[in-house]
């Protein structure tokens, strides 16, 4: 996972950073599938929302982590949820509009 978002404590896993997300949001994102594993085994909700209403299989699409996509879609993650901007998780446009928005910041 991002070094730098283990400094952060945790109360609960579900806990969201000052961008809306989650640390399943970070794990599907720039984590291993271990991370990601571990965040749902312990009550990670496969499907939260960021604040720009991006879900953690927007961002492993963005990502590029095509295990990590893997492990949410078997638990269920939501393949019709849309951002903000109206964005599905996945699709060629779309996976790289995710990521040049990600680049943005």
């Amino acid at each position: 996972m991002d070094e730098d978002a283990l400094d952060i404590p945790l109360t609960h896993v579900n806990q969201l950073n000052s961008l809306g997300e989650a640390p399943i949001h970070i794990a599907a994102w720039k984590g291993s599938v271990t991370d990601l594993s571990w965040l749902l085994e312990n009550g990670a909700d496969v499907n939260q929302p960021s604040e720009f209403k991006m879900t953690p299989l927007h961002y492993a699409y963005m990502g590029d982590k095509p295990e990590n996509i893997k492990v949410l879609l078997k638990a269920g993650a939501n393949q019709t949820a849309r951002t903000e901007m109206g964005l599905l998780p996945a699709g060629g446009t779309t996976a790289e509009a995710l990521r040049a928005e990600k680049n943005r910041y």
